[in-house]
């Protein structure tokens, strides 16, 4: 695997806003009048699995299946229920339809692991020639060529937009393959092993650290999986449904090799978030149905006062459920 410092400074475009990407306008306007905001999974996901704590009375997930872990944690681990803050802002001067962003100052930090992530998604989906031309610290490539002299790629991300009653929603797909029912989306995802996230100041100690057998509670295939239901799954249930992909391809790795590659089903990660696919449709359809409900709450709330941002702060207690604060952001005119 590639290490950050070996990879060319602006090879890998940074994440673009919802409220910053010009293709929303094109989409919209095909998508229909109905639409009402633009939102991307970044900006949705976390918001939906705090929601669905919330409307399933904070169920656990299924461990069926796991039989190492027997009368072990069912629960989602404590990052699900983080706090999560969003910022909302017209999009044109008749303020009919808005931008969803994350809110900069609360958004997940970039860590070492979301480095490696981007690293290894291209790893994975380029030919190692051009990967390397277009990613590696070596001589620039010549214009014209795979890249130019600042590093940019030839190859933009692709992305799905969904609609779902007023919501118009950006997700990022990584692959395709051919299935029984024809072309088939997925995401790729990179995943470290136990050691390397439980301590990522120190990963660098850990990169020698294998995965040995296939079940038990240490060093084991069936570990990283326990933590992955917990931690992931939910936030892969409701990211595939909302980009129409039928699967996610994990990648595991200690930062240093990769370890092994499993496709995983949507339907088998609805199973141990939800437990099972009919469930999980009902969920996704609650979750964003609320959702967009409380964005509509907001702006309506708000209507006086057209010009600047709102931002909202959703927080949920397992004794009195879902709190929300929503002020106002003042444009600098007023």
């Amino acid at each position: 695997i590639s290490q950050p410092d070996s990879i060319r400074q602006g090879s890998i475009p940074e994440y673009r806003p919802a409220s910053k990407d010009p293709h929303f306008e094109k989409v919209g306007g095909e998508a229909g009048e109905r639409v009402k905001f633009r939102l991307s999974t970044s900006s949705s996901t976390r918001a939906m699995s705090l929601l669905y704590h919330v409307i399933s009375n904070f169920k656990p997930t299924d461990l069926s299946g796991l039989s190492s872990f027997k009368g072990k944690a069912r629960g989602f681990t404590k990052d699900s229920y983080n706090p999560v803050a969003l910022t909302i802002s017209s999009t044109d001067k008749s303020c009919e339809t808005f931008s969803v962003d994350p809110a900069e100052d609360f958004s997940e930090t970039e860590n070492i692991l979301s480095k490696f992530g981007e690293i290894i998604e291209r790893q994975v989906t380029y030919e190692d020639e051009d990967y390397s031309r277009l990613f590696l610290k070596r001589k620039p490539p010549v214009n014209g060529e795979m890249g130019d002299v600042n590093g940019a790629s030839p190859y933009p991300t692709f992305h799905n937009y969904s609609r779902f009653e007023k919501l118009l929603i950006r997700s990022q797909v990584d692959g395709q393959r051919h299935g029984s029912r024809g072309i088939e989306f997925f995401d790729i995802k990179s995943r470290a092993v136990a050691p390397t996230r439980y301590h990522m100041a120190r990963y660098q100690q850990f990169a020698n650290y294998k995965i040995q057998c296939i079940r038990g509670v240490t060093r084991s295939y069936e570990l990283e999986f326990y933590d992955m239901v917990r931690s992931v799954f939910m936030k892969y249930a409701f990211q595939l449904r909302l980009g129409g992909m039928s699967g996610a391809f994990i990648c595991f790795h200690n930062t240093r090799e990769m370890l092994g590659f499993e496709y995983i089903r949507l339907q088998e990660i609805e199973h141990y978030v939800f437990g099972s696919s009919h469930w999980a449709r009902k969920a996704f359809g609650f979750t964003l149905s609320l959702y967009q409900v409380i964005m509509e709450t907001a702006v309506n709330a708000f209507s006086d006062y057209p010009r600047g941002k709102l931002r909202i702060i959703m927080r949920i207690s397992d004794d009195t459920g879902l709190y929300l604060f929503v002020h106002r952001i003042p444009d600098i005119k007023d």
